[in-house]
């Protein structure tokens, strides 16, 4: 009799200084600190309705980074923001529309100066309008 693989399940602790996996030959999450994420904080929800509270989604800077780059996808996979300037923020508009209230998911990758190592965050944000 075959059995039907089973997905592994999803080791996301929703903790921007880790970096998440699921060993198979032991079934377990294992959650990996980011070396020297000295980064910031990227936050988990933003509001862009103009009230000048969280409007715009980005990185709370560090000097400490070399080389920035972020993508935003909507649940669909879609690309709705781009940018290698980590003082450039997502503003929940995509082609100059309003985005859905909703979970999206980035991308980050970055280098630190003086490091020839490149780190990768991959988390979600919240869009609340």
């Amino acid at each position: 009799m075959r059995h039907a693989p089973i997905a592994p399940p999803n080791c996301d602790d929703n903790n921007a200084a880790t970096t998440d996996s699921y060993n198979s030959a032991t079934c377990t999450c294992e959650h990996s600190s980011i070396p020297d994420l000295r980064i910031t904080v990227l936050p988990t929800a933003f509001s862009p309705n103009n009230d000048g509270v969280n409007d715009t989604f980005g990185a709370f800077g560090n000097d400490d980074i070399a080389t920035w780059s972020m993508t935003i996808y909507n649940r669909w996979g879609q690309k709705v923001f781009e940018s290698n300037n980590m003082t450039e923020r997502w503003d929940g508009n995509y082609q100059d529309m309003p985005q859905e209230i909703g979970v999206y998911v980035y991308s980050v990758t970055y280098t630190l100066n003086g490091s020839n190592e490149t780190y990768h965050l991959h988390h979600n944000i919240t869009l609340i309008r």
